[in-house]
């Protein structure tokens, strides 16, 4: 036992390298692959470790390199005050954009990131009870007999002047629906009388790219 001792405390330094090293090999012996997206496929706490790896290569590379925003200045809106940079308004359902544009930039079971800033810049000055608190994006079908519709929004928040940020991975369906449009929304609230209000709110920095990560914001 003394000489077990003596030998980790003469070689503590070399120990705990073998040890760190041992962890190492099992968590790549225990990555199936890393997929194109970067993606690693493994389980449990293996595969976190191993995406936080690869997270970490990919920055130490440069390989964060932004996307192209699909919301570019190519496409006509429905809103006019509306750019990727920034919109600022009332909105509930209105259309951003409509199926003939959405099916320029969307391919069918795809996976898209959007991502954007939002605050609300004024809180609506009538007392009515919440209807629904949602700041943000869907992209909406008519009908949406097949669940085909993407919702893309923040929930429950009503603080004022203060900027949060938000980002979705969504896939696509299988078939993109004739009848798709990109909606926004800001919290509205309704009187028993039918009578409704909404916040004030100003979402800028959107972007929506292809894959599963939320790259920088470019102009």
């Amino acid at each position: 036992m003394h000489n077990m001792k003596r030998f980790f405390e003469e070689h503590t330094a070399v120990i705990i390298i073998c040890i760190v090293v041992s962890l190492l090999l099992c968590i790549i012996g225990c990555i199936n692959n890393i997929n194109e997206d970067g993606a690693v496929a493994g389980k449990g706490l293996l595969k976190i470790a191993g995406d936080n790896l690869t997270d970490t290569i990919d920055t130490y590379q440069g390989k964060l390199i932004p996307n192209d925003n699909l919301l570019d200045k190519n496409l006509k809106y429905k809103q006019p005050s509306f750019s990727s940079k920034e919109i600022t308004g009332k909105f509930w359902g209105n259309n951003v954009l409509v199926s003939s544009e959405i099916h320029k930039i969307l391919k069918p079971n795809t996976q898209y990131t959007i991502s954007y800033n939002y605050e609300i810049t004024d809180l609506s000055d009538k007392a009515f009870p919440d209807f629904n608190i949602r700041i943000g994006f869907v992209l909406w079908e008519k009908d949406d007999i097949q669940n085909q519709n993407r919702y893309l929004f923040a929930t429950n928040f009503k603080t004022k002047n203060v900027k949060k940020y938000y980002s979705k991975t969504f896939t696509t369906p299988s078939e993109i629906p004739s009848t798709y449009e990109l909606l926004v929304y800001s919290n509205r609230y309704d009187a028993e009388n039918g009578d409704y209000d909404m916040d004030t709110v100003r979402i800028s920095n959107i972007k929506l790219e292809e894959g599963s990560k939320a790259t920088p914001y470019v102009e």
